[in-house]
């Protein structure tokens, strides 16, 4: 089960909708919501060689292999569309790239005026 559940605090970082899942395509519904949000969230910079990744996997950093940015990031690659997996991997790949800044989201602090069931 992929850990970007479909939770939503209603911060503008979050959608304004929120999925009603079903326990016969929970499993599907998850990986799809995770996709989905992860798109929304994680972003690359290739001229500036930057690489954001979302608040929670700072948060939940240690459970994203060891620790560290990459790791996180490995993981969250999986979460991504086939454009921006080949785009971070040509990234960190690119010998012509120095280095590499990865960094996480700041913290929301907008909200939604309201949300809505979908």
């Amino acid at each position: 089960c992929p850990p970007f559940l479909p939770q939503n605090n209603g911060d503008q970082s979050c959608p304004q909708s929120v999925p009603i899942l079903t326990p016969e395509d929970l499993e599907s519904q998850l990986t799809e919501a995770s996709c989905i949000w992860m798109k929304r969230q994680l972003s690359v910079d290739s001229p500036k060689n930057t690489v954001t990744l979302p608040k929670v996997c700072e948060v939940y950093r240690n459970d994203f292999g060891q620790g560290d940015l990459t790791s996180c990031l490995m993981y969250c690659l999986k979460f991504l569309d086939a454009k921006k997996q080949k785009e971070i991997v040509d990234l960190i790949n690119n010998e012509a790239t120095v280095n590499v800044v990865m960094k996480y989201q700041p913290i929301c602090d907008t909200f939604h005026s309201h949300l809505k069931l979908t």
